[in-house]
């Protein structure tokens, strides 16, 4: 009797361990089955909208020997959606600048001996703790002068132009961001990145006005603001 129960009681631990064996398995395989099944959590994005834009200009004529100056209110303002016929808030409430780029006319026209170099340059204006830095093209012959530039590290335009903040002025050194030079016909690209108003503070009345505005009209800005002479190309509202 003793030695025909031991097979068996053999056989039975034989079996226990095995059943444990596959439910361990079974356990292990629903884990992996919800982990793979897990709904992962919304991606982190920010609250304001934000866009990446690319605006083109044009010069209307030749920029003065000292450049174009170009100011942080005169960028916050070039976006704006009109209050009455003399005034208009603002739709920025920061930005970035990514680069710029520049076209000019060729020198010649095809065929001929003459050949004017024609200039373009962006000016990035320093800062406390950073030189001025300056960038130029010319033209030669039939090719026209082209250049590509982005804010030096360090430089004013490098930082964020926030509407209310350090930059955000049109009449002082300090807060210069860049000069542009260039003769008439010049095509001007900058690239933005753009926060929109989010927060329900009062809106921000632009800087720079000139009459004619619409109530709920969008209006887009020169670059150069009121002095007109950097113009968006486009059918646009432009004021």
């Amino acid at each position: 009797m003793q030695q025909s129960g031991l097979p068996r009681r053999k056989r039975n631990r034989r079996g226990v361990k095995a059943t444990k064996k596959n439910e361990l398995v079974d356990i292990d395989q629903q884990l992996k089955t919800v982990v793979r099944n897990e709904v992962p959590n919304p991606p982190k994005i920010a609250a304001p909208l934000v866009v990446s834009v690319r605006r083109r200009f044009q010069m209307a004529a030749a920029t003065a020997g000292t450049g174009e100056l170009i100011y942080g209110a005169y960028l916050l303002d070039m976006l704006k959606v009109g209050v009455n016929s003399t005034s208009a808030y603002r739709l920025v409430q920061s930005l970035k600048i990514k680069r710029i780029e520049m076209w000019s006319q060729i020198s010649v026209a095809s065929g001929s001996t003459t050949n004017v170099s024609i200039p373009v340059a962006v000016r990035w204006s320093g800062s406390n703790w950073s030189p001025s830095y300056e960038m130029i093209d010319s033209s030669i012959g039939e090719q026209s002068s082209h250049l590509v530039t982005s804010p030096p590290r360090g430089s004013a335009a490098s930082e964020w132009i926030i509407s209310g903040g350090q930059f955000d002025s049109g009449n002082s050194s300090l807060t210069e961001l860049f000069r542009l030079y260039g003769t008439e016909g010049t095509i001007v690209d900058v690239w933005f990145d753009l926060v929109f108003r989010a927060d329900n503070t009062s809106a921000t009345i632009c800087t720079f006005l000139t009459t004619g505005y619409v109530a709920g009209q969008l209006y887009y800005g020169n670059l150069d603001a009121t002095t007109a002479n950097i113009v968006p190309i486009g059918s646009l509202n432009v004021l």
